[in-house]
């Protein structure tokens, strides 16, 4: 029966709407959905800024950078964004509508489009967000250190104890 759930629980995972629904649940976990969404706008604002400082237009760069975000959602809604990009929206307004861009990236992308310096802007997005990204790496190895000196010595306490608790047996034995 075990194996039967997780011969199906892999299967569900690897489908198209089970890997969109573990990554709608990477989102809402509590420290990492922040970590995986300001890593995926980093990525998502140095590749478009990339692409279209290369001379790309707008929508095939966006479409492009669509598929660094490596989550089903993220890309969900920015094919959504890519929509309306194409219908004539702005792409500060489009991306608004996307509901997982901060309102700091969305003023940074607006001015960069009304002062036509968008590659220059998305360069400090992305540069912004990655510090953001490595900030939260920080804090979360300087909470995992204690916890895993915590594991280590409860596993050298439990060897210590595995050890002696012969030797004291064989003591009362003998006395």
């Amino acid at each position: 029966g075990a194996g039967v759930g997780v011969f199906l629980f892999r299967r569900f995972f690897r489908s198209t709407r089970g890997r969109f629904y573990l990554d709608r649940m990477l989102l809402r976990l509590p420290f990492f959905g922040k970590l995986s969404q300001d890593y995926a706008i980093s990525s998502f604002a140095r590749t478009l800024g990339t692409t279209l400082a290369s001379g790309t237009p707008l929508v095939p760069a966006m479409t492009m950078s669509r598929g660094t975000l490596n989550n089903r959602c993220l890309e969900k809604e920015m094919a959504a964004a890519v929509q309306r990009v194409e219908e004539g929206t702005a792409l500060s307004e489009s991306l608004s509508r996307a509901m997982f861009f901060p309102p700091i990236a969305l003023r940074m992308i607006s001015v960069g489009e009304s002062t036509g310096a968008l590659t220059e802007m998305l360069g400090d997005l992305a540069d912004y967000y990655e510090s953001e990204v490595e900030k939260r790496l920080v804090k979360l190895t300087t909470m995992i250190e204690p916890i895993l000196m915590m594991v280590m010595g409860l596993m050298i306490g439990l060897i210590v104890l595995a050890m002696y608790i012969p030797i004291f047996q064989m003591g009362q034995t003998i006395g």
